[in-house]
């Protein structure tokens, strides 16, 4: 009988439980980060020149040794990946992370 009310009482809370589940995240889902960009285009293509200027030597002399990326396609990834909108309000580039995160792979 224990076993038979368990089983009833699962059915009734997944029954009521995924459409609370699909209601109350269907705004994240669909929005993860937002239904408005934290910036203008500008901004964003602001921020992306200032990363492409700067040099890391360290990676510099490792593409003389190896092979080395193409670097519009770096850059173009860079842009989509990591030049944000951080907290605040305050733009932020996070190219240098980039680099020492994907180094060992390069």
């Amino acid at each position: 009988m224990l076993r038979l009310l368990n089983r009833v009482q699962r059915k009734i809370a997944n029954f009521l439980l995924i459409p609370f589940n699909a209601w109350a995240y269907k705004y994240y889902y669909n929005y993860p980060f937002g239904n408005l960009p934290k910036a203008t285009g500008d901004e964003y293509y602001s921020l992306w020149n200032q990363a492409k200027k700067q040099t890391y030597e360290v990676i510099d002399q490792f593409e003389i040794s190896n092979d080395a990326i193409d670097s519009e396609w770096f850059h173009n990834i860079g842009l989509l990946t990591q030049i944000y909108s951080g907290q605040k309000g305050v733009l932020a580039i996070n190219m240098e992370e980039c680099f020492i995160q994907h180094f060992p792979i390069i």
